[in-house]
């Protein structure tokens, strides 16, 4: 066959092609190198024989004499370099057997016809020596490079390996395989470059697995990897069959980015599908939870770090709507981010400008249609960026880790207000997850009693059902300690969170706040106003009073009042107003009963 025939080339450095193996042809070789150095050493001994045979037939004035000994000399030193070992030992041995039989004929025959031989023998003798021992320096340095040269082969080997893992490690992500952050980047940077001045086209989706931190916190890291590299699998594979560049930019975030943004937004939602398809990893089912933002190469998008804000300020509102959604970027998000980050650098000062202040929603008694206390809500006039609500502040404060100031404010400054209340009335303080859990709390509440001189009694702490996840034996414990103060517990929004009978049956409360989108609804919504009568029968039984928020009308309050609701708030008694106005209440405290 054609592809069997070798060329002169290939045959002039290829080995015989036989049945033998590649360790048979070794070992043939190896034979023939011994058989070629016995040829040698025949020859050597031949030659040697003759030499020593002419030394024994010429006197030391013939002419031949120089000639046989240089011949001798130089059969020997050839031995010695062609057979480096071996030939030394033989050029060696004959020569001392030869000068030993001519050292025993001297002796007994007195024939100075041998005495040429004799030191021709002594300097072949010699020669050899100093031969070899050169001869097995040079080799042992020969061998000394070649073992450093191996070294170096190896250490040149290894540390390319190292760069070009090093390399490959600076643009992709070690676990997933995937494109890291700084490849990512770099890929941006190429694409608006490439097509500078002119805006390029092109979409880029920033995807966060919601659920991550659970997988991982429940089944660990190993199986937490084995998630995010199942996840990689399936984004790679749709960027593969599209595309499209995939990449892993941190713990849980992905990204998808294409220079076709026409097909992006479909291949996005595709993406979302097939993440949200069961994983089944060492034998547990596991859903994950995904959402994306999405934007596009715009004005707003003018550079590749400005593209990824967009994507991130797009993820940024999917989140914030929940569920397996996909935000897609526009100009008002950009305004947004702006607005939030505004609102925090002014967070830092507004406590020491003294920009807070207090509003009070009064409470009214069901029975006697008298104030009976109010809840406490805060309000901010920032000087830079005016009036600012509580649902735009608090939350942020609340990632931040500023709540804990705010709050603190906030109930200091509830009880010194308090204080000049007539002594029935109540003062309700909204509490923070993060505040609740705070070991200061609790000793903030008796320093803010103690400084206001407002009695234990008076105070009323409101918490939402957030509160209640997680520890439950803690917040029991919290619970408990906070009551040992005589301040009594309301929970904020009852029904909207995740409270269980369980939650109201081991954890110490004395109020339930129904939340106002039941009050608002329930003259319309029948489902309403069966939570509302549950939530108040429910209350009754547990000897608790309940407080509804959110009255507006009049029909609201009757239908609250025959259910046996114990207190109302809500626009149809008083809007938030400042503590100067709701105490002017005291002199038309007496609303007429519904």
């Amino acid at each position: 066959m054609k592809d069997s025939q070798n060329s002169p080339n290939d045959t002039k450095d290829a080995k015989p092609s036989s049945i033998f193996s590649e360790g048979d042809w070794e070992l043939s070789e190896a034979f023939g190198s011994r058989r070629h150095n016995f040829v040698k050493i025949a020859i050597y001994l031949a030659l040697f024989a003759a030499s020593f045979l002419l030394q024994g037939r010429l006197s030391h004035t013939s002419n031949l004499t120089g000639v046989v000994a240089q011949l001798q000399v130089m059969v020997s030193v050839f031995l010695v370099v062609s057979i480096p070992k071996i030939g030394y030992f033989v050029a060696l041995g004959c020569n001392g057997i030869e000068l030993l039989l001519l050292a025993v004929h001297l002796l007994l025959t007195h024939n100075t016809r041998v005495v040429p031989g004799f030191f021709v023998c002594l300097c072949t003798m010699l020669t050899v020596s100093i031969i070899s021992v050169f001869g097995r320096r040079l080799n042992r340095k020969h061998w000394e490079l070649n073992r450093n040269k191996e070294k170096l082969s190896r250490l040149y080997q290894e540390v390319t390996e190292a760069g070009q893992r090093s390399a490959y490690l600076a643009n992709h992500d070690e676990l997933t395989g995937l494109a890291n952050a700084r490849n990512l980047r770099i890929r941006l940077a190429t694409h608006y470059g490439s097509a500078f001045p002119i805006l390029p086209k092109g979409a880029l989706a920033v995807i966060k697995l919601q659920n991550f931190k659970v997988i991982n916190s429940i089944f660990g890291p190993k199986l937490g990897d084995a998630v995010l590299q199942a996840v990689a699998r399936r984004l790679q594979e749709l960027a593969d069959q599209n595309e499209l560049h995939a990449a892993r930019l941190e713990s849980s975030t992905f990204a998808l980015f294409s220079p076709k943004p026409a097909i992006m937004e479909g291949l996005l939602g595709e993406a979302m599908t097939r993440l949200h398809e069961p994983l089944r990893i060492d034998g547990e089912n596991l859903e994950v939870r995904a959402c994306a933002g999405f934007a596009e190469c715009c004005e707003d998008a003018d550079d590749a770090e400005a593209l990824h804000q967009c994507a991130e300020l797009a993820l940024t509102a999917a989140q914030e709507a929940g569920g397996h959604t996909v935000g897609v970027y526009d100009s008002h998000m950009a305004k947004q981010a702006r607005r939030r980050l505004a609102i925090i650098n002014e967070l830092e000062m507004a406590l020491e400008r003294d920009e807070f202040v207090l509003f009070y929603q009064p409470q009214i008694d069901v029975v006697t249609g008298r104030v009976t206390g109010a809840e406490a809500l805060i309000r901010w006039e920032s000087t830079h960026l005016g009036k600012v609500m509580p649902t735009e502040f608090i939350p942020l404060a609340e990632q931040n880790g500023q709540i804990l100031a705010i709050g603190n404010w906030i109930l200091e400054k509830a009880c010194q207000d308090a204080s000049r209340w007539p002594e029935t009335w109540k003062v309700s303080v909204n509490v923070s997850t993060g505040q609740f859990f705070d070991r200061n709390f609790e000793p903030q509440i008796s320093r803010s009693l103690a400084a206001s001189g407002l009695s234990p009694t008076r105070l009323k702490l409101e918490i939402t059902e957030s509160v209640l996840i997680g520890d439950e034996s803690n917040v029991v414990e919290i619970l408990k300690r906070i009551r040992a103060q005589q301040v009594a517990i309301s929970l904020d929004d009852f029904g909207t969170g995740y409270s269980s009978l369980s939650y109201l049956k081991n954890i110490p409360l004395d109020e339930l706040k129904i939340d106002r989108s039941f009050v608002i609804a329930m003259e319309a919504d029948r489902e309403s106003k069966a939570i509302v009568e549950t939530i108040i029968h429910l209350a009754g039984l547990l000897h608790l009073s309940t407080t509804a928020e959110g009255v507006e009308t009049e029909s609201q309050a009757q239908i609250l009042k025959s259910l046996g609701c114990d207190r109302f708030q809500g626009y149809l008694y008083g809007k938030p107003m400042p503590v100067q106005e709701f105490l002017a209440m005291k002199d038309f405290c007496a609303f007429s009963s519904p």
